[in-house]
């Protein structure tokens, strides 16, 4: 499957330095508990399959027993490169090369569990219907479907300038710009629409940032400058239209098993959850 032309196959070749993402971008070990905590309730042997090539969830896979693994992922390089992140990178898998949209309908009734990490941002909105359809019918009856969402209107957006007196001083390190990313490209009032673009809101915050402006400040503008190395300016994600619990509930059309909020000191505290949901039906 030929998946170069794909706008989402771009952004992830543009990803060079995975290592920079830090929980909450990626699994932090609360995270990973709750998915250990519903997977193992399922009885052995299970089938998983995983909505890109998250490398914590990969290796989470390996330490529950007697779990076959399918990787569904549009761009087969990135996959590969992560590997060095893992803790079994020679673990048996099978990789599905593909957009979501277009795998998952081919795998009708395949899986016990399907696990998510912050993956509804990269489905635009007119695309949503037919994930969700693909992800109730890739399951058995009975199956989980565990996702982590980044939500929109269960919080206001944070103000830009209380953002720039926040990381005024913050030291220059990985953390800080993990967090500094999250705080302005996905929760600050630099969000104009409901598609975020990065290109767009990196371009605003170094003008806000530069020398020629009342704003001016050499911290910050090298922090915008050090985001290009999480966010390619070639990404877009579409987090910007109001969404809750409630609704991805009632999308998916499965029942909601457990769920839990993000709490501070966390960037995304309140405004991302972690759920399980069950297909109950005997389709």
């Amino acid at each position: 499957m030929d998946c170069t032309s794909d706008p989402q196959f771009e952004k992830w070749s543009q990803t060079e330095k995975w290592h920079y993402f830090l929980p909450p971008s990626r699994p932090s070990q609360r995270h990973l508990e709750f998915y250990r905590t519903h997977i193992v309730k399922l009885p052995a042997p299970r089938r998983v399959a995983i909505l890109g090539s998250t490398p914590e969830l990969r290796d989470l896979c390996v330490e529950v027993d007697r779990t076959r693994v399918d990787v569904i992922e549009i761009n087969k390089i990135f996959h590969d490169q992560l590997d060095e992140l893992r803790i079994y990178p020679k673990s048996a898998e099978t990789t599905h090369i593909g957009n979501w949209l277009d795998v998952l309908p081919e795998l009708r009734d395949q899986f016990d569990v399907i696990l998510s990490d912050l993956t509804l941002g990269n489905i635009g909105y007119s695309d949503r219907s037919r994930y969700f359809c693909g992800i109730h019918h890739a399951l058995r009856p009975g199956g989980l479907f565990i996702d982590k969402v980044l939500t929109f209107g269960r919080m206001p957006l944070k103000n830009l300038e209380d953002l720039a007196s926040k990381y005024s001083s913050a030291p220059f390190n990985i953390a800080t710009i993990s967090d500094f990313a999250n705080d302005f490209y996905f929760t600050s009032e630099a969000i104009l629409g409901e598609v975020i673009d990065v290109a767009d809101i990196r371009a605003m915050l170094k003008s806000h940032f530069s020398g020629i402006s009342p704003h001016s400040s050499p911290r910050l503008l090298k922090l915008v400058e050090a985001t290009s190395d999480l966010l390619p300016d070639v990404g877009t994600w579409s987090y910007g239209r109001k969404w809750d619990l409630k609704d991805h509930e009632s999308a998916l059309q499965l029942e909601l098993v457990a769920h839990s909020w993000e709490t501070p000191p966390s960037v995304f505290a309140d405004r991302l959850f972690i759920a399980a949901f069950r297909r109950m039906d005997s389709e």
